[in-house]
């Protein structure tokens, strides 16, 4: 069934400010920037609208004016640092290519408006969430606990692993996969080698996900460890 809910235009309007310290945005004065210091704010505004795309949404940026320049750069290159993500506060490194130099680090204040959805009505433990238990509520994306659930072809036909709560962000821990396998399950032990495949039956010790490693107890008291393929079945190499 086409779920209209998942149709939905995209919208980027850009706001570039140059500024001293970003808790002075009220009625800041634009600096005046160096021609390599516009150069470096622009390019991290184009690097930020892309991190944002995937969002959809309204995206404002405000970008603090770079402590300096990278004299004599020709070609930039800016990188998120290692271990950060786009962020309400989000801080970029740029670094001259071609040059042996440490880069420059470039704070930014980022807000993306747009729609997530949310529970129409307290869903129970253990039900199939459907379409017609959600409905959108708009906000800063940024600003929603990590790992939320924004876009509901990511929702539907999951299964609540905890009460969700009308009108709440819904965070993807809080939801498990029909195919996923539950601690205490029965499972089907699949042992796959060239040309064949021996098969047991065992129990979950744990909770995982499609794609996850699980442990399992077969039959004879063994533990092993496997993969969840779905279907209430395990594989394991021989």
């Amino acid at each position: 069934m086409k779920c209209s809910l998942l149709v939905r235009p995209f919208f980027f309007s850009i706001w570039l400010v140059a500024f001293a310290p970003a808790s002075s945005l009220a009625g800041a004065v634009p600096e005046s920037l160096t021609p390599g210091q516009q150069s470096i704010v622009d390019a991290v505004e184009q690097f930020i609208v892309e991190q944002a795309i995937s969002l959809g949404g309204e995206t404002t940026i405000y970008v603090s004016a770079p402590a300096n320049d990278l004299p004599g750069c020709q070609a930039l290159d800016v990188y998120m640092p290692a271990g950060r993500k786009l962020a309400s506060k989000t801080t970029v490194a740029v670094r001259c290519l071609g040059q042996d130099s440490s880069p420059i680090y470039v704070r930014s204040d980022v807000q993306v408006h747009g729609s997530y959805f949310v529970p129409a009505h307290t869903i129970d433990v253990n039900r199939v969430i459907s379409v017609d238990m959600l409905e959108p509520q708009s906000g800063d994306l940024l600003a929603l606990p990590r790992s939320t659930h924004i876009d509901p072809s990511t929702l539907i036909g999951r299964i609540a692993k905890q009460r969700l709560i009308s009108g709440q962000p819904i965070r993807t821990s809080s939801t498990r996969s029909a195919d996923s396998i539950e601690r205490g399950q029965p499972v089907k032990i699949e042992v796959r080698a060239s040309g064949f495949t021996v098969t047991n039956q065992g129990e979950a010790l744990s909770s995982a996900d499609v794609g996850s490693p699980i442990r399992i107890k077969t039959e004879q008291g063994k533990i092993v460890q496997g993969i969840v393929q779905g279907g209430g079945v395990v594989t394991m190499n021989p």
